[in-house]
This record gives C-alpha cells, structure tokens and sequence, in this order.
C-alpha cells in the first residue's frame, strides 16, 4: 500500500512538472546557436561556473569574494575576475575595487586592489597580450576640484565628481603590481561656464575636449559611468562605453612620448572628440578584435563609445 502510495505521487509530481513551463537550465537551443561554452557567475555567488551548451556544468572556480560584472576566461585556461569590496565613500553599482586571477585548478595566482576614499575599481577590465591588465577606476574629484576646473556649481548636487581612469597594470607579486600607463578623463576637459577658470573655451570648438558640464543625468556624482572596457590589438585602441553620454562619441588618441609613462605632465596627447555614427559602428562591430569583442551599451537615446589609441611601447 505504501509503496503504491510512494508510485502515485511520483507520476502526480511527473505530471505537474510536464504540465508546466520550465523555468530553469536550457530553455532554448536553436540550430543557429554557436558551439562553445558560457562563462557565468551569480551575483551572490563566489563561484564561477563554465557551461556547455546542454546546461552541464563544465568546470568551476571559486573564491572568497563576490564577483561584480566582468569574468573573462583567457587563452591560457586562467580566469581573469573582479570582485566586490566595500566602499563607504564611493559607492555606485558596479562598483568592485579588487581583480584576481586563477589558474585552471582554482588556485589564486595573483590579485590587485584598488580601492580607497578616492579611487575604486569598477563594472571592467581586460587584459592586454603583454601580460598586463587594464583597469576601469571611478577618480573622486571633491567638490573644491570641481568648482576649481569650471564645474557649474548647479550641477554638483552630490557635492563630489567621480571621474573615469584607466590604469594598466603589470602584475608582480600576489597583491602587489606596477601601475605603468594611465589615462585620466580629467586632463582633457572644457567648459564654457567661468571663464575665470582653467579649460575655459567655445565647447563646439574644441573637439578635442570632454564637456564638463554636460549633464544628462542631472549633476549626480557618477558623471560619465563608464561601465565597459576593451582593447583591440590590430588598431592598438582601447573602447569604453558610458549610458549617460547617450548619443555622444568619444575618440581619443593618446601618444606616449616619455620614458616614465606616469608623467602625465610629460605626455605627449592628443585628444580628438567626434560623433560616433553608422558606418563607423558597423565597421567596428563587423571586425572585432581577434582576442576579445567589444562591448556595446544602448541608451535610450543613442550610443556613446570611446576609443584610446596608443602607441606600441616598450617598460624597461
């Protein structure tokens, strides 16, 4: 009797579970679908999972922190990955402050913090055929160093500004690293609102600047939010994308003409600014970089990438 009883409601459960839409693993799984593996972690996971196409588990790491938006699994078989710290101080989503890398087996060969009150690590990174890595990083500008650089004190309703970095790093021991180039949206401003402070200019003229006060989103802290990150080793550039820029684009071509590369002072730069439209964008899309595809953000209103150009050149 019991064992009839243990039958009829396995085919009860059989039949519900039929009867119903499934709403976990593959749910779909066309022709047109590319053969290969999705690389995935959860947002409250500290597992990282490798997947076939079938849904079955192919491989995982694991570590002790939780990841924010970015994982890539290199050429190698290592796993490049940010991780989430706290910040009391900067502390817009996609926030990260930490970027580890594990070998095949789950073991930590390297990490990289970067997070403090006035800098922290965001949304990506990527890494780059020298064995470096790049880094996205929010720069807290307080509200005297915006004001200072032409800021309309109207649009400073957080008080601070976080403006974008990108930094490279050549990784050394576990924890440690040598930032060897970086780039600082902050050195190729303009504004039209004080000309009593630096930048001052006719902003539809300088097209090599970024708009200070170009605001969208209202003057809140996280100005640009750039939130992706990529480089491309046939044209030597470097994409970012920002939601908040909407239909802007933004191409920068920096020239490294010194032997210490964080001299900013001693760059030689040249930034250009100009719109990003149609041809362009599928030219960019129709040929990615070989290693890595670039990353699109889609706005409401429109699409705004940047690209950084660098010269090929040598650390001793």
């Amino acid at each position: 009797m019991t064992r009839g009883l243990y039958i009829l409601l396995l085919v009860f459960c059989s039949t519900r579970l039929f009867g119903q839409e499934k709403i976990a693993g593959v749910l779909l799984r066309t022709p047109e679908a590319q053969n290969g593996y999705t690389l995935f972690s959860t947002v409250n996971s500290k597992i990282t999972y490798l997947m076939d196409n079938c849904g079955r588990v192919v491989h995982t790491w694991e570590s002790d922190y939780k990841p924010i938006h970015t994982l890539y699994l290199l050429p190698d078989g290592k796993l490049l990955r940010t991780a989430k710290l706290d910040n009391t101080v900067i502390t817009g989503g996609g926030g990260g402050g930490r970027v580890e890398l594990f070998d095949w087996d789950s073991n930590l060969l390297w990490f990289y913090e970067y997070n403090t009150d006035v800098v922290r690590m965001h949304h990506d990174v990527t890494a780059l055929p020298n064995g470096n890595i790049l880094i996205l990083s929010w720069y807290l500008k307080t509200q005297d160093e915006a004001l200072a650089a032409g800021r309309d004190p109207a649009k400073l309703t957080d008080g601070v500004i976080w403006s974008e970095q990108i930094i490279e790093i050549k990784p050394t021991a576990p924890g440690n690293g040598d930032i060897v180039w970086e780039w600082n949206a902050w050195d190729h401003l303009v504004q039209d609102f004080d000309n009593s402070k630096p930048n001052y200019d006719d902003v539809s003229l300088r097209p090599d600047r970024i708009n200070l006060n170009y605001t969208p989103d209202g003057g809140q802290n996280d100005w640009i939010h750039a939130n992706s990150l990529s480089y491309n080793p046939d044209l030597d550039q470097i994409i970012i994308s920002t939601p908040f820029f909407e239909s802007y684009g933004l191409s920068i071509t920096v020239q490294l003409r010194h032997k210490q590369p964080r001299d900013r002072e001693a760059f030689g730069v040249k930034v250009v600014i100009s719109f990003i439209v149609g041809e362009i964008l599928q030219h960019i899309i129709r040929e990615p970089s070989p290693t890595k595809n670039f990353s699109v953000n889609i706005g409401c209103i429109g699409l705004m990438m940047a690209f950084l150009m660098r010269e090929n050149y040598v650390f001793q």
